[in-house]
């Protein structure tokens, strides 16, 4: 087994016990220890709900904006994905 990559960004050293398959583009798979693993599908669970309010918030994707104006919109819409995931991982009790 090699070490869990989740503990290993954060110094920390656990064993893998877990192989997760990751939601990103490069679709690459993730060695992982039990409580990262866990925590990694609590919060994928939360993403359709900050997603859903990051559009609410800031409208669709506008098309035939100029690239300043799309890329304005890009940082706002990312901003309230993550203060949306930040604050339910908090009520759901993934983070403190």
């Amino acid at each position: 087994m090699s070490n869990c990559k989740h503990c290993a960004a954060f110094g920390k050293e656990s064993k893998t016990t877990k192989i997760y398959r990751s939601l990103s583009e490069s679709n690459e798979l993730i060695h992982l220890c039990d409580s990262c693993y866990s925590y990694i599908l609590e919060r994928e669970k939360l993403i359709s709900r900050a997603n859903r309010y990051a559009n609410e918030t800031c409208g669709r994707l506008p098309n035939g904006e100029t690239e300043d104006e799309r890329e304005e919109w890009v940082g706002k819409w990312n901003f309230s994905f993550l203060q949306k995931m930040q604050e339910l991982s908090k009520e759901n009790g993934l983070i403190k």
